[in-house]
């Protein structure tokens, strides 16, 4: 989560039900890729993840099919699917003895580099002090270049702009999505071609999309 500094605190919600379908996707995402607390999988994946769906259906259509194919991955959500998840998530994103898949820092896919608090940390802290931004909680203690982060800063932009009417931070989210966020792709690559359950591949395919609908907005 973060903090704004600034006193016109972004709106979260936006009429446009397009909007509210991106918005909620990027916040997602973020959840996802933070790691789904087993204590919370059942209701995240039980009911806001088909909710989500149905939204797209009737809405956002070009995230119908990711957000279907993230539900179809995980069509039995017991306890312990929700126990394999959290274990899957640390082996892909974490801590495992044959290397991590998908580290979460965009440092780590710089070319000629894949070390953690490299260029793109200081571009992101630079970016999140220049918009008020400042990470809290478990947050604050990470590399400023965290996929996590550079959701949320995407989201506060597109919700500045649609919220609040600010065409320069729509313009922002645009070129962050497609110029920042293009470590994703090989993120995504690296995750598809993993041996895993199907719930991340998925989602990294979510991610993709909402990427490339942002770019559009």
């Amino acid at each position: 989560m973060m903090t704004d500094k600034n006193t016109n605190t972004p709106t979260s919600e936006a009429e446009n039900p397009d909007q509210i379908c991106l918005l909620n996707c990027i916040e997602l995402c973020a959840i996802i890729f933070r790691g789904i607390n087993p204590e919370e999988c059942a209701a995240l994946l039980d009911e806001g993840l088909p909710a989500l769906a149905t939204l797209s259906s009737e809405s956002l259509q070009s995230l119908s099919k990711p957000l279907k194919d993230l539900e179809d991955s995980c069509p039995d959500i017991t306890e312990t699917f929700c126990t394999d998840l959290e274990s899957e998530y640390v082996r892909l994103f974490i801590n495992s003895r044959e290397g991590i898949v998908a580290p979460l820092y965009e440092s780590c896919y710089e070319p000629g580099s894949g070390k953690v608090m490299g260029k793109p940390h200081l571009a992101m802290r630079k970016l999140l002090a220049e918009a008020g931004l400042e990470p809290t909680g478990e947050q604050a203690s990470e590399p400023m270049d965290h996929l996590c982060i550079e959701l949320e800063y995407l989201y506060v932009q597109l919700a500045n702009g649609w919220g609040g009417g600010d065409a320069e931070a729509l313009r922002t989210a645009r070129a962050f999505a497609d110029e920042k966020l293009i470590w994703v792709r090989e993120f995504r690559d690296r995750i598809s071609s993993a041996e895993t359950m199907e719930f991340y591949p998925a989602a990294a395919e979510l991610l993709i999309a909402l990427l490339e609908e942002v770019t559009s907005v």
